[in-house]
This record gives structure tokens, C-alpha cells and sequence, in this order.
């Protein structure tokens, strides 16, 4: 991340969201994706970087997670 050193392990992986998800309504969506911050929130040691995904598959988004600690993630 951007001004910040970068910490000992960094997990990768693909964000997808199929066409069943764009069908729901916007309020189950945002319902959802919130669900998903409050639980990061529990963990401020694990840093969140996301960034658009580009030919390399047809995921939406790659997530990349950085930790000092495995164990926590």
C-alpha cells in the first residue's frame, strides 16, 4: 500500500460477482458488501488492497490481503 511498509505475507485471490448477484436488488447488494466490512473490521491487522482485475480471468476485482500474522487472517 501506498505509504506504508509492506507487511511479511500477502494472500491474492479473485473477487467474482456473477450475473445472479447483479440481478438482485441494489439494497440486497449493499446489505451484503456490508456484512463483509463489519467483519474486516474486526481485523485492523490485515491491510485490504483492491484493485481492478485485467486479462487475467473474468474476475471483477483481485483482492490482495497483507498480514505480519497468517494465523489472523
Amino acid at each position: 500500500m501506498e505509504g506504508n511498509d509492506p507487511l511479511k505475507y500477502v494472500i491474492v485471490y479473485p473477487f467474482i460477482k456473477t450475473r445472479e448477484w447483479y440481478l438482485l436488488p441494489v439494497e440486497q447488494r449493499k446489505k451484503m458488501m456490508n456484512e463483509h466490512i463489519i467483519v474486516s473490521q474486526k481485523f485492523p491487522q490485515v491491510a485490504l488492497n483492491t484493485t481492478y482485475s485485467f486479462v487475467i480471468h473474468d474476475e471483477d476485482f483481485m483482492w490482495a490481503f497483507e498480514t505480519d500474522d497468517l494465523h489472523v487472517f
